[in-house]
């Protein structure tokens, strides 16, 4: 293997590991709220899983503009225009500013009506919905400068710092929501006010922290400002992605949801357990393909075209060897698996014999995924969007003649999901070459010229 490609190895496992850790902590820092208040009521743990529910929604839903964020800076570092640089991140985060601030004020004034209209609460479940949606909505604020300073940091390579700054958070959460929700060591027992405290505390002290490291990296300075040009395009990045996360992560998933409903109640379980073992599976993959889109995205603009087809193939390799590690053990002990979710014999026995076939067509997920994050580092965001909805809508068709039709049960279902990452995954994989070549076409002729 020549120098170059193991530079290109080097960068892309640095990038891709601590973010895979940073996951991993952020994975327990979404549950722990709802684990701790769950050991003090029902009406509790009821009012802030559908808050914690709302505000993850919400959270992933604006986060979004961190992934268009990533793409426009990722382009302007590739060519080291520190003036455009500093516009990008300044417009970004003071949008985040407004939205997070009007949305905070938003729900301290009106969470009380919210959810007793919508959510029907009343009494003290309405109570613990207020107390803790008065003081976690800030969160959310909190939550988008995390993820936009993040992928500041991640493009000019300051990873190890992200997982850091996770696992100091997650560790003061756990801390105060302890003390506060309980009322240890001296302090009033806050119940809900107390995990919310937690909460926010938590992802305070992770913006502070990169906050510093932010000053001390000094690539560019912050000021408030909302440059036009920077806006616009920041929106024209941010629809499509929008557009394609509904479809994915929402839409599709409720399709399919809606067509495994029709089956037994013993396989809508073995359902939901399974799409928990995929959901830790593709840990690593997400964290490859996030790694691909920064370095992809840099390596375009600087028309790096060895680094642009060398990035998504490593991804690809690392991922299929992690899902093959992880996978592997899942299906070679199918049972103890499943037990460590649910103690349920007939669930365990359904889901035992899926397993090999869920876990096994997430091999074919890992090209769809890592090509999709690439084709979005090199403008092709619109693209992706059409395809993959035109590619949605035609497998629902066949999970839906697989299981209602043709009788083939939860079998169909992943059946369908299969053929899905293979038609994803093709039009991906050749789309990205196409413009992989026709760039190296345009950059040829102009060194020609």
């Amino acid at each position: 293997m020549s120098k170059a490609k193991i530079e290109n190895v080097r960068w892309v496992n640095k990038m891709a590991l601590p973010a895979l850790a940073g996951t991993v902590v952020e994975t327990i820092f979404s549950i722990a709220d709802q684990a701790i208040i769950g050991r003090t009521s029902v009406e509790g743990y009821a009012a802030v899983g559908v808050v914690a529910n709302i505000l993850y929604l919400l959270t992933g839903t604006l986060g979004i503009l961190s992934l268009a964020f990533t793409i426009m800076f990722g382009k302007v570092v590739g060519t080291d225009d520190k003036q455009k640089a500093a516009k990008i991140f300044n417009t970004t985060i003071t949008i985040t500013f407004i939205i997070g601030s009007v949305f905070g004020i938003i729900s301290c004034l009106f969470c009380k009506q919210f959810f007793a209209f919508f959510y029907h609460f009343k009494g003290v479940t309405l109570k613990f919905a207020c107390d803790y949606m008065r003081i976690a909505c800030w969160g959310l604020l909190l939550n988008m400068l995390i993820f936009i300073i993040g992928a500041y940091l991640k493009n000019l390579r300051h990873v190890k710092i992200c997982f850091f700054a996770s696992t100091i958070a997650l560790i003061i959460n756990f801390c105060i929501d302890y003390t506060l929700v309980f009322g240890k060591f001296g302090f009033p027992k806050l119940q809900a006010k107390g995990a919310a405290i937690g909460t926010v505390a938590g992802l305070f002290v992770n913006v502070l922290i990169y906050a510093i490291w932010f000053v001390k990296i000094g690539y560019t300075k912050y000021k408030v400002q909302v440059c036009k040009e920077e806006s616009i395009q920041l929106i024209k990045i941010y629809i499509p992605l929008l557009g394609q996360d509904f479809v994915e992560y929402t839409l599709f998933v409720m399709l399919i949801t809606s067509i495994v409903t029709n089956l037994s109640v013993c396989e809508v379980a073995s359902y939901n357990l399974l799409e928990s073992f995929i959901t830790i599976v593709l840990l690593p993959v997400f964290a490859y393909a996030g790694a691909t889109l920064t370095l992809v995205t840099q390596a375009f603009a600087k028309k790096e075209m060895e680094k642009v087809r060398s990035y998504p193939v490593i991804a690809l390799l690392f991922s299929m060897g992690a899902v093959i590690l992880i996978g592997g053990a899942m299906i070679a002990f199918p049972e103890f698996t499943s037990s460590l979710i649910t103690n349920d014999s007939h669930v365990i026995k359904n889901a035992s014999y899926i397993i090999p076939l869920a876990i096994g067509i997430q091999l074919l997920n890992i090209v769809n995924q890592i090509y999709k994050y690439c084709l979005q580092g090199t403008s092709c965001e619109n693209w992706v969007f059409v395809y993959s909805l035109i590619i949605s809508a035609i497998s629902c068709g066949i999970a839906y003649i697989n299981v209602i039709i043709l009788e083939l049960g939860l079998k169909g279902v992943y059946i369908g999901l299969g053929l899905s990452y293979v038609m994803l995954g093709m039009g991906y994989f050749i789309k990205y070459r196409r413009t992989v070549i026709g760039e190296e076409t345009i950059v040829s002729s102009i060194l020609c010229k």
